[in-house]
């Protein structure tokens, strides 16, 4: 594990649990089942980046980037469908099993098709340490630019479907949603296009990486304020629990990186002793310096999640003692009236 798969790891670490959190509030939803299976396709390519940086050799390697190839070519499908499902489905077609065979159909062809020739090549950040990331290459093969055409009318597709959907929606908040996650899906997008098309003037591999590692940010950060901002999905306290359980995993694995890793050498070598028993000592200690913080962080995200909850209770509270005392009948209406306006 190296320094380099660092922000992999949290990305894959919050899309995972994001996902996870999605699918558990009502797992025989069909929204619910496939927003989560989109979201983990982004986790899916967080893991296949965390495998090519982390191989030694050349095999496991191209093996992340083969994964890898097939994520970026299936994501746009299942955006596709999360684009006739969200925020609500007004079609009874978009449900049936052969409208998802339909969809994939394509992107799965010319997969199969390419097999094993994908246009995706590994390149070394450090030729000393072996560490590989991936770049696609553009040329002329049919297959290859039948897959982006593919790729590029899905994402046109679920953009239109989307953006129509607007209208026949009844409440601001579900219109509020769908222009928030149309507009976050097609920045995503249009960035991934834009670092790979940049790719090709960037000579040195690390600037590719580090727009590649900011991207992967954004896109789980994406996910992650779109469920507590806009309350897309209501799990309660699974949501802030997941949340706290994750941020916290984050940052444990940011402090061992920068932290633990760095002491454990330098004590290795002043005091001698074993790395893996240093290493052990160091995690049981950063472990419980962040247990504390476990609960102030959940009711922060409890309050921050159910912000509109507490303050209907603490209205219903106040109403309760304006009517304690004796009222004429006008003035109690008076008060009714305040409160429900």
């Amino acid at each position: 594990m190296n320094i380099y798969s660092l922000p992999a790891i949290i990305s894959f670490t919050v899309n995972f649990s994001t996902a996870f959190i999605v699918l558990m509030e009502n797992p025989r939803a069909t929204l619910h089942r496939w927003f989560a299976a989109f979201i983990f396709s982004f986790a899916v390519w967080n893991l296949a980046e965390i495998l090519m940086l982390n191989s030694a050799d050349l095999l496991p390697a191209m093996l992340g980037a083969q994964i890898l190839y097939r994520v970026i070519f299936l994501t746009p499908a299942f955006y596709v469908i999360i684009s006739y499902l969200f925020p609500k489905n007004l079609g009874t077609f978009a449900t049936r099993p052969i409208f998802y065979v339909a969809v994939f159909s394509l992107p799965v062809l010319g997969l199969c098709l390419s097999f094993p020739d994908f246009q995706i090549e590994l390149v070394s950040l450090k030729e000393a340490l072996n560490i590989y990331h991936y770049h696609l290459t553009f040329n002329l093969n049919p297959v290859f630019l039948f897959l982006l055409l593919v790729s590029l009318s899905y994402i046109v597709w679920g953009s239109v479907v989307l953006v129509m959907k607007i209208k026949h929606l009844r409440t601001i908040r579900l219109k509020n949603q769908t222009r928030f996650f149309v507009s976050g899906m097609v920045f995503i997008f249009v960035g991934f296009i834009a670092i790979i098309l940049l790719k090709a003037s960037l000579r040195n591999p690390a600037s590719f990486y580090w727009l590649s590692t900011i991207f992967t940010f954004i896109v789980a950060l994406f996910f992650l304020i779109t469920i507590m901002k806009f309350h897309l999905f209501k799990p309660g306290k699974m949501l802030s629990g997941g949340m706290t359980y994750t941020i916290l995993s984050a940052a444990t694995l940011s402090v061992y990186f920068f932290v633990v890793r760095a002491a454990s050498t330098g004590l290795e070598s002043w005091i001698g002793i074993d790395s893996y028993m240093l290493n052990a000592a160091l995690i049981v200690a950063l472990i419980f310096a962040i247990v504390p913080f476990e609960k102030r962080l959940r009711r922060l995200f409890d309050r921050l999640l159910n912000r509109d909850l507490h303050q209907q209770r603490g209205n219903i509270l106040a109403l309760f003692r304006e009517l304690q005392g004796y009222h004429e009948r006008s003035a109690f209406f008076e008060i009714i009236e305040r409160f429900l306006v």
